[in-house]
């Protein structure tokens, strides 16, 4: 697949999580937010297939994190940023 194509669709499927994590977020109707966490939920595994693709073809080069940086970023989150 041509790297573009998969670039702007990682990027097309980065702006629809968004969207619907805040529709989901700022949903009033029960059953309305169930379907946009339904939606999102499908979303984001679309958005991790792109995700794969790109990064198997070598177009998401990924640098493995050490143990002690994966304990910080851990303990950064934890604390709450």
């Amino acid at each position: 697949m041509d790297k573009n194509l998969l670039s702007d669709a990682l990027q097309s499927q980065k702006f629809a999580t968004s969207m619907y994590n805040m529709a989901a977020g700022e949903c009033d109707d029960p059953q309305l937010r169930t379907t946009l966490m339904n939606i999102l939920s499908e979303e984001h595994d679309i958005q991790n297939d792109i995700f794969t693709i790109m990064k198997n073809q070598g177009f998401y080069p990924i640098k493995q994190a050490t143990n002690q940086q994966v304990m910080e970023a851990r303990t950064q989150l934890e604390q709450g940023c």
